[in-house]
């Protein structure tokens, strides 16, 4: 019965609590037991999570593994990373209302972006246009969902930004 501004201020909230332990978990300030004390989970479903955190560590561990000590990284993309203004899938749930305002990109992708030199992110799985910027160790990588027709011409030049 919330509000809709009310729905994606909770979800945006809930979102970066945990792109933020997980971020600290990735990047060794923290282990799942942190992580999930962090974000409240309950002891019956540390199980469930821990499997979850295995899911996100070894996508993270392959992404970095393909980006390597690369600079000005191009990730083409069908998800977007999570915690984006344009992450949010029109399809979920059995209404719209019910689970409009949730996160739905990559956690793994996000992580890469804030932990390597990513220039920049090109998706469309949302079907939402949308432009933002990341904050990262190595500046602030563009990110970008081509929307509901998902195609577009992109000029990239690291060097002018």
């Amino acid at each position: 019965t919330a509000s809709r501004g009310a729905r994606r201020y909770q979800a945006d909230q809930s979102a970066q609590a945990i792109e933020t332990a997980l971020y600290d978990l990735v990047t060794d300030q923290a282990t799942v037991y942190d992580a999930a004390e962090d974000l409240g989970i309950a002891d019956e479903n540390i199980p469930a999570f821990r499997q979850s955190i295995q899911t996100v560590q070894e996508t993270y561990t392959h992404l970095s593994d393909l980006v390597g000590d690369r600079s000005n990284v191009v990730i083409v993309s069908h998800l977007s990373p999570f915690n984006t203004s344009f992450d949010r899938h029109h399809s979920k749930g059995a209404r719209k209302e019910d689970r409009e305002a949730f996160h739905t990109g990559s956690i793994a992708l996000k992580l890469i972006t804030k932990t390597h030199d990513v220039y920049a992110t090109i998706s469309g799985h949302s079907h939402a246009f949308g432009y933002g910027t990341g904050d990262s160790e190595t500046g602030s990588p563009h990110m970008l969902n081509l929307g509901y027709r998902g195609l577009g011409i992109v000029d990239i030049s690291p060097t002018t930004n």
